[in-house]
């Protein structure tokens, strides 16, 4: 009878510490998952689950000679992210995240419905922690900063042909998000998706 006993205590106590070795497993894996934190600056970003994805909810803001503040202001950068010219897009997010494919924009945009509602759900105040704000793009001919606070635009890695790639954008009036090909040359915006 005491065998009995002290075998279900031993049985008990254990299950109740594999059971608190997992909760914190999973409280710093879902802690893992909610916040990206840059080495190379130390920047902190929000992230999100949406389907099997696990991507940035916030633009990259990471420093490279080939990226920009719209208007050149350090405030619009902290707010949108840096802009960024396709060849550095495709090589600035951190170790253990990449560039979206289109094929991953598409895989984001099915798992929220489709093209004609995602963008309703992506942007700030929708039912995702996506969180688009709308940061406009630098036109690399004229120099010029537009549409801020109208359009955001984010690069694919998915080039269109040697001088074009595919990317995604939003307006702020508009539910869809649109697919197009763009010079690879324009400073538009990153999203960070996490590596498989």
């Amino acid at each position: 009878m005491k065998k009995k006993i002290i075998i279900s205590v031993l049985l008990i106590f254990s299950l109740n510490t594999v059971a608190q070795i997992r909760d914190s497993s999973i409280t710093y894996l879902v802690d893992s998952i909610k916040f990206l934190k840059d080495k190379r600056d130390g920047k902190v970003y929000k992230t999100t689950i949406i389907g099997w994805q696990i991507w940035m909810a916030e633009n990259l803001n990471f420093h490279t000679n080939d990226s920009w503040c719209y208007y050149n202001k350090a405030e619009n950068c902290e707010q949108y992210g840096r802009l960024y010219n396709w060849y550095t897009a495709n090589r600035v997010c951190p170790d253990g995240w990449h560039l979206p494919t289109d094929d991953d924009w598409t895989m984001l945009i099915e798992n929220l419905g489709g093209k004609r509602v995602a963008a309703a759900k992506l942007k700030q105040g929708g039912s995702t922690d996506f969180n688009i704000l709308m940061g406009g793009y630098l036109n690399h001919i004229n120099k010029a900063y537009l549409n801020i606070n109208i359009y955001s635009y984010f690069w694919t890695s998915t080039s269109s042909n040697n001088t074009q790639s595919w990317i995604r954008y939003v307006n702020i009036s508009s539910s869809k998000i649109m697919r197009d090909k763009d010079d690879k040359l324009y400073g538009y915006s990153v999203r960070c998706i996490k590596n498989n």
